[in-house]
C-alpha cells in the first residue's frame, strides 16, 4: 500500500475545496473523495484553516469546507511544484 505524504493529501483536501466551489464541501464528501479516516481529515482540517487556506462554517447544521483565496494561491504553487517534481522522476 502506498501512503500519501502530507504535502499530497494537502493538496487533496483543498482540490475537493476547491471543486466545490463557494458552497462548500460536507464532512462526509470530503471523507470519501480525500479516502482518509475522520480523525485524520480533523487534524488536516484544523491546519488549514489555522494557515487561512480554507474556512469552515456550520449551515443548517451541516458543517462545511470552503476554499479561500489564499488556498487556491496555495493550490496553483502546489501544482506546479508538483509537476517540476515529476519531471525529474521524483513522487510527492
Amino acid at each position: 500500500m502506498v501512503h500519501r505524504s502530507s504535502f499530497r493529501i494537502i493538496g487533496d483536501v483543498l482540490n475537493i475545496a476547491r471543486a466545490f466551489g463557494r458552497d462548500g464541501v460536507n464532512i462526509t464528501h470530503m471523507l470519501r473523495s480525500a479516502n482518509m479516516p475522520y480523525n485524520r481529515f480533523v487534524k488536516v482540517a484544523e491546519q488549514l484553516v489555522r494557515a487561512g487556506l480554507i474556512e469552515e462554517r456550520v449551515d443548517e447544521g451541516t458543517r462545511k469546507y470552503i476554499i479561500t483565496e489564499k488556498g487556491i494561491e496555495y493550490l496553483k504553487s502546489y501544482e506546479s511544484f508538483k509537476n517540476v517534481a515529476e519531471a525529474f522522476g521524483l513522487d510527492l
